[in-house]
């Protein structure tokens, strides 16, 4: 269920869509699109409902969705793509001046003549992302578009959707449970939890509010054995186990270094010791916390609308 969600694309930024399956992420999509109508609330574009713009909305919008074939495996290339623009109203005429400099910037001039159904994975989906942009949307649905792809043509669909952006202005919508996809294409990310958008902003900003720095103190003592730095230090907060054999570094949060080094400095001849801060700033690692862990406190502040 999807609970006073307010979500805005701009033009030219790539957000991503993010959350645990049954968070809401297609629920909210189709909403977007006007194939479902909320219970409350609107969809609006430049300040006017789409249930009001009918097939102009259509036109300024285009869709590459997950787990379908988005071409017809029986027609070729051009085929797929003339019969897709049609339905957004344009010409073959029209489709081939748009789609040309697309197709030749992936790969996919020498085998428009073919079946689609003989072409692999990747050219079929980066087909399918020509195929969205006939009409020259303003705004771009990718849904899981690298999934299944090999490395190649993964790194070719994530640069060609950021160029097509940064140049043309299309504002785009991503969802992707893949963390290098987000990280190489997502300017800003909007995280849905229990039908709420719990975090909307760019990653730096994610890393900043959900990752978690630490410390290791090293220390040099060559006396010290694992086992006396764990008795040593067994009752202060913020000790995990030493990190090597002899005892030689400690994992710790910041905040309790100052116990733990008066600790380490009352009961040990230490000759130095040595802070190495560090800071948990990995992607997948954050997301995967936040999908496991959904406790988090709306921060959103994230036009394409409002849906309840």
């Amino acid at each position: 269920m999807i609970k006073d969600v307010d979500l805005s694309l701009r033009a030219g930024v790539v957000s991503a869509l993010l959350g645990p399956n049954g968070s809401g992420k297609t629920t909210l999509i189709k909403i977007m699109l006007g194939l479902l109508t909320p219970d409350k609330g609107a969809v609006s574009l430049d300040g006017e409902s789409i249930d009001r713009l009918g097939q102009g909305f259509c036109r300024q919008v285009g869709v590459v969705f997950e787990g379908v074939d988005n071409t017809y495996g029986f027609m070729n290339g051009w085929d797929n793509l003339y019969y897709l623009g049609s339905l957004s109203g344009c010409s073959r005429r029209t489709v081939r001046t748009r789609c040309l400099p697309y197709l030749d910037r992936l790969g996919l001039m020498d085998d428009l003549g073919k079946q689609s159904a003989l072409w692999s994975l990747g050219m079929r989906q980066k087909l399918a992302v020509v195929a969205a942009l006939t009409s020259m949307p303003r705004f771009l649905f990718l849904d899981e578009p690298t999934l299944g792809l090999d490395v190649e043509a993964k790194v070719q669909v994530m640069a060609f959707v950021r160029q097509l952006c940064a140049e043309e202005g299309t504002a785009c919508l991503l969802t992707s449970h893949q963390s290098d996809v987000v990280e190489t294409m997502a300017d800003e990310i909007a995280l849905l939890g229990d039908g709420r958008i719990v975090f909307g902003g760019s990653l730096p900003a994610f890393r900043e509010t959900f990752g978690e720095s630490s410390a290791i103190v090293q220390f040099v003592d060559s006396n010290l054995g694992r086992s006396a730095v764990a008795n040593l230090m067994s009752g202060v907060d913020g000790f995990d186990q030493p990190l090597e054999e002899r005892g030689l570094a400690v994992l710790a949060h910041p905040g309790d270094l100052p116990a733990i080094i008066e600790q380490l400095q009352r009961f040990g001849s230490l000759e130095a010791i040595e802070l190495i801060k560090t800071h948990d700033d990995d992607l997948e690692r954050l997301l995967q916390k936040q999908f496991h862990e959904p406790k988090l406190s709306s921060v959103a502040e994230s036009g394409l609308g409002r849906a309840s």
